[in-house]
């Protein structure tokens, strides 16, 4: 599970892919009517991939649905919406090998 704490005030938070991750906790979620943005930049494993699934509420990725790349040691930038409901869009950046 990956953890993301908005209350932290941060807006760019790390994930280094020590093992695989099966879903994204992202708590407190934003006042009522209100969007917080973030970035997330996920570090895939130096030398053996691990998955990730996507923080998008279903059928909410720019681009089609996002999965994690498997390049050893790469970097991907994630920008998340989230809503006051819970609902996560990712705008994926691609990756930098």
């Amino acid at each position: 599970m990956a953890t993301i704490d908005l209350s932290s005030g941060n807006e760019v938070f790390d994930l280094a892919m020590t093992a695989n991750v099966g879903g994204w906790s992202i708590l407190p979620l934003p006042a009522a009517g209100k969007v917080a943005e973030i970035r997330v930049l996920v570090q895939q494993h130096a030398s053996a991939a691990k998955s990730c699934a996507s923080p998008a509420t279903a059928g909410k990725t720019a681009g089609g649905a996002w999965v994690i790349s498997s390049i050893l040691g790469s970097t991907e930038s994630l920008a998340l919406a989230i809503r006051s409901d819970g609902t996560v869009s990712v705008f994926p950046a691609g990756v930098n090998g």
